[in-house]
């Protein structure tokens, strides 16, 4: 970025947009990307650690979605998906591939959701297994359903705030 000094404040002007930002207005714009990376890294985290804790019961939630019909698909989603949870989280905290991570969780979260849809829409009456062996409240699917379309919306902010932070 290149920057000047005017009596009104230092501008910075973005290469790639051409868009004139205040030094004030970067640093609020930086304030809300970290507690947005924070927030979901501590969703992504907690929920792993769930799952990192207990692998059978979670294992049994991907298997109450019937989605996967093949046991050993199951066995292994159950034991990498908290591993790249829990990955993503560290990530989102220490802002190293930060891009990468926002994609990778919007990535997952839309597979939630659309997952969390399919069983609403077959009547499955199950517990989403967010938090793996139930350490943490369960949601029902409605609830679930929000608090991902909530992700998605922090996920997309995250990439425009990181575009417009990073160039």
């Amino acid at each position: 970025m290149a920057g000047c000094r005017t009596a009104c404040g230092d501008w910075t002007l973005n290469r790639t947009t051409g868009e004139m930002t205040t030094a004030a207005s970067l640093k609020k714009q930086f304030i809300v990307r970290t507690i947005l990376c924070w927030l979901c890294a501590a969703v992504f985290g907690l929920a792993a650690w769930g799952k990192l804790l207990d692998p059978l019961a979670f294992a049994d939630s991907v298997a109450d979605y019937r989605l996967i019909p093949w046991r050993p698909g199951i066995t292994l989603t159950a034991l990498a998906l908290p591993v790249f949870e829990m990955l993503l989280a560290l990530l989102l905290v220490t802002g190293r591939w930060r891009r990468a991570a926002v994609l990778g969780m919007l990535g997952l979260t839309l597979i939630f959701t659309m997952a969390l849809i399919s069983a609403a829409v077959r009547g499955l009456n199950i517990d989403c297994g967010c938090s793996g062996g139930g350490w943490l409240p369960t949601l029902s699917i409605p609830w679930a359903i929000v608090r991902n379309v909530l992700l998605l919306g922090a996920g997309v902010w995250l990439i425009i705030l990181t575009e417009k932070l990073d160039n």
